[in-house]
């Protein structure tokens, strides 16, 4: 596994003006669902653990994931992990809890 070299503290961002919503949290059966605001259009997502990792990267365009999207994560230990949303220019950083067993 190829791990990124950047040790970063990220704050969770917590707004109304929110374009994600993670559903299950925490999340069951490896996998990560995201509903995503209409208004978006590319979106890059990142999962990150506690000591700044990029564990995975993932890329989509608008066209490919409509309003629902999710990531596969079966190599991942229960535990917290950030999920990192990049769009438009901005970013967005939720805390998620992975429930492996």
């Amino acid at each position: 596994t190829k791990y990124s070299p950047t040790v970063a503290v990220i704050d969770e961002i917590e707004n109304s003006n929110s374009i994600v919503s993670i559903h299950p949290n925490p999340a069951v059966d490896n996998i990560i669902k995201f509903d995503i605001a209409n208004n978006t259009k590319d979106l890059n997502v990142s999962v990150i653990d506690y000591q700044g990792r990029t564990l995975v990267y993932k890329s989509f365009t608008r066209d490919s994931y409509g309003n629902q999207l999710s990531i596969d994560i079966p190599y991942l230990k229960s535990g917290n992990y950030w999920i990192r949303f990049e769009y438009d220019g901005k970013k967005e950083v939720r805390k998620v809890l992975v429930d492996a067993d």
